[in-house]
């Protein structure tokens, strides 16, 4: 913000270029006496207050992200466990579908026992030197007191880490076979009273992760699929994501709607969704605005003036609903209106006064009367219109969310 120093420094140059006369009596002494000199030399400006902008940059958060990739590597997680052929009959004994055969013959890179009885450890070790980014392990526990248990200890997938215990209980969902309430608990005492969280890391950054909800498996169609409200802080902000609606009453644990949220049973051919919704709140941050002076004027003149870019920091949050369209592939839905970023007079002054200094307007008496009719306006709204937001927002999902990791080959 210009100093009362710098801001003299606008105006005694402009005197100079004016003339003495102009800025004081022609005998140097009182403006009202002597001779009459007319002070209206020289370019007139105004500007209005209210513009559009020229271009901008806006990119979704870095807490919008990170709360993405955790939701895609707990859902990749779960599914990829119960792609096993030993949990899938666990799945179905504990799922009350009895004579139902899970599908055999699936290349799977990660080692169990031979024949596992009620519990069993899966050892992901032997997957990277196979070629697939996967490590850690996971105990698989059809634990007495009615819950299936998924205790993931140091699990890892290309990067990202999920640790904790998830379970699958037939009391709390859908009363169907194959059909569970799920959520995460303590794996000495399970039960949907005796929360204890998840961790879940990407890039850096970790976060606890709360989950409730339900979980289904189909074997003809090879899907797993998840519906229900998964808890993250992967930073100050607390992102709460629907799976499977747009509603938490879409998601209750034993009443899926059409819009569950479905993971491939072929582990090799996807990690992420590939059908279904998810919904929260969605953040992206506008950083750089272009203005054209000329759109300012508010009796534009024939001069084409050049346009200034300044920064800003502004956030647009708004409740957003993916619609999973392929693997690392989503239409996005945002329920927002345009925005107005407002934006100092100080800022848009020191813009163009370096346009002065540049000489990238090169009449110094017309750039000074600019730079000072600027200064006469208070602050500028700027506005981006809803459908610009919409756009932005959709551009910003398919290059910051997840695209490549979705993909194991």
């Amino acid at each position: 913000m210009p100093s009362s120093v710098q801001a003299l420094a606008i105006v005694m140059p402009l005197c100079l270029v004016l003339g003495a006369a102009a800025c004081s009596g022609d005998d140097g002494s009182n403006p009202g006496t002597g001779p009459t000199t007319d002070t209206n030399v020289g370019p007139k400006f105004a500007y209005k207050a209210q513009t559009g902008a020229r271009g901008y940059q806006a990119a979704l958060t870095p807490d919008t992200i990170a709360a993405h990739q955790m939701s895609n590597m707990f859902l990749a997680s779960v599914a990829v466990v119960s792609a096993d052929e030993k949990a899938m009959d666990r799945l179905i004994t504990d799922g009350g579908a009895e004579g139902v055969d899970a599908p055999t013959g699936e290349f799977e890179c990660w080692e169990r026992p031979e024949f596992p009885m009620w519990s069993f450890d899966l050892n992901f070790e032997s997957c990277e030197p196979q070629g697939y980014e996967m490590g850690g392990g996971v105990s698989i526990e059809d634990h007495p007191s009615g819950p299936l248990l998924y205790s993931f200890n140091s699990f890892n997938i290309e990067g990202r880490t999920l640790g904790g215990t998830f379970a699958l209980d037939t009391r709390e969902g859908v009363d169907d076979s194959l059909f569970w309430g799920s959520y995460n608990t303590d794996r000495t005492n399970p039960g949907i009273g005796n929360e204890v969280q998840l961790g879940v890391g990407v890039d850096g950054a970790t976060s606890g992760a709360s989950w409730i909800g339900g979980s289904s498996i189909d074997f003809a169609s090879r899907t797993w699929s998840m519906w229900g409200a998964l808890t993250l802080r992967p930073e100050k902000r607390e992102f709460t994501i629907l799976h499977g609606g747009r509603t938490e009453a879409d998601v209750a644990p034993d009443s899926p709607s059409a819009d569950v949220v479905r993971n491939s049973l072929n582990w090799q051919e996807c990690r992420c969704p590939t059908g279904g919704l998810s919904t929260y709140e969605l953040d992206l941050r506008f950083d750089t605005l272009t203005l054209d002076l000329d759109d300012l004027e508010v009796d534009p003149d024939d001069v084409d003036e050049p346009t200034i870019d300044i920064a800003v920091d502004h956030i647009v949050t708004g409740t957003a609903t993916i619609e999973y369209t392929g693997c690392g592939e989503q239409q996005i839905t945002y329920d927002v209106g345009g925005t107005t970023i407002e934006v100092s007079n100080d800022v848009v002054v020191a813009a163009t006064s370096f346009l002065c200094d540049t000489a990238e307007i090169a009449d110094t008496e017309r750039c000074l009367a600019i730079a000072g009719a600027l200064r006469d306006v208070g602050s500028f709204q700027v506005s981006i219109p809803e459908a610009d937001v919409l756009a932005t927002a959709q551009a910003a999902v398919d290059e910051d969310f997840d695209g490549p990791w979705c993909l194991t080959y």
